[in-house]
């Protein structure tokens, strides 16, 4: 054991220190920096050269080492202490030996608390229960850290979940440094809060943070939020606060989903007593006021709300408020307002067909609104009451507190369920007038299949759709389902009907049917009628070309208007293709007996005319011959290798292949480039898709019918057109051809 400095050593040490301390400090220095150099590190305790040769030799006690030191470097530099002092006499080099041996022990200890302290708080961090705890831990662990705060990404949007320390008192929205870490998914920070442009004017730099740094929180390849923490003192976090922010990040992450989980159970427990309640409510009330409140009741307890109010649209178009419901606490003011008008939102919501969601009633701009914000309710919910399309009223729910958008979805479902249960009572018959009689909404034909249901092994009839009258005689369309009643016993009682109003969805179908043959007979005829002009356009271009005696000037814009013309004509031919395919006329084909390989070099050398910079490869192995129509193979050739000179570098070449498959004829395209993503890929022949943007060197102008076109000149050969893409094989456009394929009519 090595001895410890004696009282007397003290003397010495000065003796032998002071008088050469600026020397010996100087060829300390110059050691370490080169032991340093040579082991590929900086040093460690430069800095503290000063105090190492004054004051910490004769106390080791005061030694405060930099932070995360690595001990066996720490104990390599306080033994050069030694060698800088040499030479000393005996008594002397044994005291200074002893003052070295007594600092590295103090070293030693200093870092061994130090990694204690360290593997402590990370026992505390990673074992937080919850997220509050978690943030509470990381604060008192990580001695720099002033504020932090965890958001959790739901919805669509990060929301805050818990704060400490300065963050605590700031508001609950993301700033913008927290936004950019969950963008990029990266981590994001800057060394003073204060002057950082990203952050200027929000409240965050107004808290006095330095250093502030924002974690993406990443659990299976998906976003799950961010943890944000930041110092008032440094402007840089140190090693032990970003192991430990580094550490709470990966704790947050499967808190948060835990948290989550529980959320989705508690809400899904919620909406499943509500649904319960619901369906009593709705088949046990005695009339629309009975109901409408129940439902009120049903909705505020389970969902969490604090009022609301039902708004039923009357025969005459007023929308009047048919019952209203209140937690007990409620001012008896503020319940007079509920049912007061129907201006604002319930108003706009029958009008539009549409929820409308607020958080803030003071600034809805109704007197109603600012009224009920008064009695102390920040948030409402209005959603219509309706079934197929059709607006039957308004519900409306309020809260105290600011309530999250992502409950809306059970609010608007609830409107669906109270509005098929408001058509039912529109229909004209009471509950009284229906039970025990045959149901006057039930066809005949349905009735018939409903008796045959209980010898039919409990079978279910569904799609019946029929038109039948209300009480009043006007028509409602209905789809009905029809199945059997079952009990414990083996013979089936009876049966049950669902009859479901879908006159709105029948009207939109007739009318988008009705709009889109409009359209594509109004493209035909436009086609049709733009052709002549066209052609004359491009004959007296032609001519003028021809004949000669133009300027160069004046040849080149004629030329312009030649392309531009011929552009158009291929515009316009293929607008016709398509509306012929659309109205049923299918694609016509002359097939003969040719070549595809001499069609292919024809087509390829007028590309190569057009693209002089570009390379065409043309590959064909085998026979190529077959009965098609020259002309529109012609088309699907020139239409596939464009496309892969657009969308392919300048400097890539573009092959084309055709291969003897038997009887059938593969033709293959391939271009190297970006793929196309993997979404686009199943709609990439449907009419009017164009590739995704950046995928070429040249956009395109076209319709974006080229593709749908090919693939249908494909199919009426009796073929088939396919694609496959990717980064590492480019993209390859395949045609199979059968060769003795007839079209018929």
């Amino acid at each position: 054991m090595a001895e410890r400095v004696q009282a007397r050593d003290h003397e010495r040490l000065s003796r032998a220190v002071w008088p050469r301390r600026t020397e010996a400090l100087a060829a300390w220095t110059a050691a370490v920096r080169e032991a340093a150099r040579a082991r590929g590190r900086a040093p460690l305790l430069v800095e503290m050269g000063p105090e190492l040769f004054g004051r910490l030799l004769e106390e080791p006690s005061a030694l405060e080492l930099p932070p995360a030191a690595d001990p066996a470097q720490v104990s390599e530099e306080l033994a050069l202490v030694l060698r800088a002092l040499e030479p000393l006499p005996r008594a002397q080099a044994r005291a200074a030996a002893r003052a070295v041996a007594e600092l590295q022990r103090a070293a030693a200890e200093q870092l061994e608390r130090r990694r204690e302290e360290s593997t402590r708080a990370l026992e505390r961090v990673l074992a937080a229960p919850d997220t509050d705890r978690l943030l509470e831990r990381l604060l008192e662990s990580a001695p720099a850290l002033h504020s932090c705060a965890l958001y959790s990404w739901r919805g669509g949007a990060l929301r805050r979940e818990a704060a400490a320390g300065l963050a605590h008192d700031l508001p609950g929205a993301p700033d913008a440094l927290v936004a950019l870490a969950a963008r990029v998914r990266e981590p994001a920070s800057t060394n003073d809060a204060s002057q950082e442009q990203l952050l200027e004017g929000s409240p965050i730099a107004a808290a006095g943070l330095r250093a502030l740094t924002a974690l993406p929180l990443v659990e299976g390849g998906a976003l799950a939020g961010a943890l944000e923490a930041g110092s008032r003192t440094a402007w840089q976090l140190g090693e032990l606060d970003g192991l430990l922010l580094r550490a709470a990040a990966s704790r947050a992450g499967p808190l948060l989903a835990q948290e989550e989980a529980r959320r989705r159970v508690d809400e899904l427990e919620r909406r499943l007593a509500l649904q319960n309640d619901l369906a009593r409510i709705l088949s046990q009330s005695a009339s629309i006021e009975e109901a409408m409140r129940g439902v009120l009741g049903a909705a505020c307890t389970h969902l969490g709300w604090d009022a609301g109010a039902a708004r039923v649209l009357e025969p005459d178009g007023t929308l009047r408020c048919r019952a209203s419901w209140s937690r007990e606490e409620f001012p008896a003011d503020a319940l007079q307002e509920l049912c007061a008008g129907a201006d604002g939102l319930p108003a706009e919501v029958v009008r539009t067909g549409e929820p409308q969601w607020t958080s803030d009633l003071a600034g809805a701009g109704h007197p109603r609104a600012q009224a009920l914000a008064r009695a102390g309710l920040r948030t409402a919910f209005v959603v219509p009451m309706g079934v197929g399309g059709e607006t039957l009223g308004a519900l409306e729910l309020f809260s105290r507190s600011v309530q999250e958008p992502a409950r809306r979805q059970a609010i608007e479902t609830l409107g669906r369920q109270v509005g098929q249960f408001l058509r039912r009572e529109a229909s004209g018959w009471k509950r009284a007038e229906v039970l025990g009689e045959v149901d006057p909404f039930l066809p005949a034909e349905a009735h018939v299949q409903a008796q045959g249901l209980s010898g039919n092994d409990g079978q279910v009839a569904t799609g019946i759709e029929i038109r039948r009258p209300r009480k009043d005689g006007t028509q409602v369309d209905l789809s009905i389902s029809v199945a059997p009643l079952r009990t414990n016993r083996s013979a089936l009682p009876g049966t049950i009907a669902i009859a479901a109003d879908i006159t709105e969805q029948k009207r939109a179908q007739s009318e988008a049917a009705e709009t889109a043959r409009f359209r594509e007979h109004f493209v035909a005829i436009v086609g049709h009628d733009l052709r002549n002009p066209l052609t004359a356009i491009l004959s007296a271009a032609q001519l003028l070309l021809r004949h000669g005696g133009l300027s160069e000037r004046q040849a080149r814009t004629v030329a312009r208007i030649a392309a531009s013309s011929e552009r158009m004509a291929r515009m316009i031919g293929d607008l016709l293709d398509f509306t012929r395919s659309r109205l049923g006329g299918g694609f016509p084909i002359q097939t003969r007996r040719m070549g595809l390989r001499e069609l292919c070099e024809a087509v390829i050398e007028e590309l190569e005319l057009a693209y002089p910079e570009r390379t065409i490869e043309l590959e064909a192995r085998g026979d190529a011959w077959g009965n098609w129509d020259p002309d529109r193979i012609a088309q699907v050739i020139s239409n596939l290798v464009g496309n892969a000179l657009q969308h392919s570098p300048e400097s890539g070449t573009v092959r084309v292949d055709l291969r003897d498959e038997g009887d059938r004829v593969l033709l293959e395209t391939s271009n190297a480039g970006p793929p196309i993503p993997q979404d686009v890929l199943p709609h990439l022949f449907e009419p009017g898709r164009r590739g995704p943007p950046g995928r070429g060197r040249k956009e395109s102008s076209g319709l974006g019918l080229g593709l749908y076109i090919v693939q249908q000149i494909v199919l009426a050969h009796g073929g088939a057109i396919s694609v496959r893409s990717s980064a590492e094989e480019g993209t390859t456009f395949t045609v199979s051809l059968p060769r003795r394929f007839r079209a018929l009519g």
